[in-house]
């Protein structure tokens, strides 16, 4: 039996959009763990937008605890509870079509049993993009990696690769899990018939010597995280030079560029990234990244 549990991270949403967002899912699963990084202050009002909310159990964190301790808690209400498989969604992502992607992912697993982590394409949209105007590319990727929000995770696999790593609290989590699960033997791919839209931040693009570079207004903190975090997870002795060398231009060159020539607030987010960059190399930190 496809039994599937599901866990979503909250973080001062607007609830009537994060409620429309689960309810996207929430009937297609058979609980949902709902951990909220902040407070609701009207919690019952928000469970009454749900479809399903006799599925739900509601966690009312009294600090940010980032992605990670959450995430954890979903793979550990899954074991528990007997579910075969882990979903893990953002509060920002909306579902085109749950059922025709949980049907394909299932469909894949059934031709390579290997393949223990799923993850639909990922749409960057506007707010107010209609469903019809977003466009799945097609095909099926194993050469990137599935990030957190739409993912599907075999639970079996966590008595393996152990659950998600803490001390990335927001950011290289996903791809961190994803290196693990090939060290073990499993493998991850992107079904790109299939298309979850999410928002990243408030893009804008911009032109440097011909190409277009997108910006996503990001606080000079999550500067300091992407960067830090994706240091630490190059110094991890599981990741291929090949996957370092893109985790370098991606994450910490070009969040540089983007923070020195595009953004407001510059002097902040510059200081975040060289922080990030210091802090990841640093030695000092030596404890925390090799429990990475």
């Amino acid at each position: 039996m496809d039994s599937i549990c599901g866990v979503v991270t909250l973080y001062n949403p607007d609830i009537e959009s994060a409620a429309h967002n689960i309810n996207c899912y929430l009937k297609y699963i058979d609980h949902l763990l709902i951990w909220a990084n902040s407070p609701i202050e009207d919690k019952e009002s928000f469970l009454d937008l749900l479809s399903e909310r006799d599925k739900v159990d509601f966690i009312q964190c009294k600090e940010n605890a980032g992605i990670c301790k959450p995430l954890n808690a979903g793979v550990r209400a899954a074991q528990d509870g007997g579910y075969k498989y882990l979903l893990t969604m953002d509060q920002d992502s909306t579902w085109i079509d749950f059922p025709a992607y949980f049907d394909k992912a299932m469909r894949l697993r059934r031709e390579d049993s290997s393949i223990s982590i799923t993850g639909p394409a990922i749409a960057e949209v506007e707010e107010g993009t209609a469903p019809s105007e977003i466009k799945a590319p097609g095909g099926i990727s194993y050469d990137s990696y599935v990030i957190t929000s739409g993912a599907i995770y075999d639970v079996s696999m966590f008595d393996k690769t152990g659950g998600f790593t803490d001390v990335y609290f927001i950011d290289a989590a996903d791809e961190d899990i994803c290196l693990r699960a090939t060290l073990k033997g499993y493998k991850y791919a992107v079904i790109g018939d299939c298309v979850i839209a999410h928002q990243f931040g408030n893009k804008t693009e911009h032109r440097l010597f011909g190409r277009t570079v997108v910006t996503h207004s990001y606080s000079a903190m999550r500067y300091y995280y992407i960067v830090r975090n994706h240091i630490w997870l190059m110094r991890s002795g599981y990741v291929p030079f090949s996957h370092k060398c893109r985790l370098f231009k991606m994450h910490v060159v070009e969040p540089f560029i983007r923070a020195l020539l595009f953004e407001e607030n510059r002097g902040p987010k510059l200081s975040s990234v060289m922080r990030g960059i210091k802090d990841g190399l640093s030695n000092k930190h030596k404890a925390e990244w090799k429990r990475c």
